[in-house]
């Protein structure tokens, strides 16, 4: 694992980054199982603020076997696989979908379309990391 890129020497402002980033790492968790809230993009944030904070929590978000392979991926490229962003999207979409089913309010609606149009244009504008092992669809 390569040494964080930057921990800042003042304690206040490394307390707020390790703050943040555990928060980020709560919502993360808690994204797995709600469907309204995005999971990868509190990884990718919690990721970034562990960076400036604690090398500690750095590796062992890295070291996480669900989320570490697509967070070191993003880590090392700024991109993402075309099969975890469809996975990404897929997900996401789904849990919207069943979210606006089990409410019944035109403003929730218009709040988890909002939401999901956001998470897809950020993701969609990422850059594809191409696998040579295998051939792009």
């Amino acid at each position: 694992m390569a040494a964080p890129t930057h921990v800042p020497t003042a304690a206040p402002l490394r307390l707020t980054y390790l703050a943040c980033g555990m928060g980020c790492v709560a919502l993360g968790f808690i994204g797995q199982f709600v469907p309204v809230l995005p999971t990868t993009i509190f990884y990718i944030l919690a990721l970034f603020c562990f960076k400036r904070s604690s090398p500690k929590l750095e590796a062992w978000l890295l070291d996480r076997p669900v989320v570490g392979p697509i967070l070191r991926e993003w880590d090392r490229t700024k991109s993402l696989r075309l099969a975890t962003k469809r996975l990404i999207l897929t997900v996401l979409w789904l849990g919207l979908a069943v979210s606006a089913a089990l409410v019944h309010k035109p403003t929730v609606w218009a709040i988890l379309a909002a939401c999901g149009i956001g998470v897809t244009w950020y993701i969609v504008t990422r850059p594809v990391l191409l696998d040579p092992e295998t051939p792009v669809p």
